[in-house]
């Protein structure tokens, strides 16, 4: 997974939406990383639990 900083999400917020205050940008872009961050751990856990099921020796 690619990872965003708070910088990168911010820039992109104001690239997108450059009539909204900067505390607002500030706040959807913390929310935005929160996300990615639980996305990326579950999507981590889910990729050991699955790999950790498999029998690579089995043939």
């Amino acid at each position: 997974m690619k990872y965003y900083t708070m910088n990168i999400l911010e820039a992109m917020y104001r690239e997108k939406y450059p009539e909204l205050a900067a505390n607002v940008i500030y706040e959807r872009a913390k929310e935005l990383h929160s996300q990615l961050n639980t996305l990326d751990i579950r999507w981590k856990r889910s990729n050991r639990l699955f790999y950790s099921n498999i029998d690579l020796y089995w043939m």
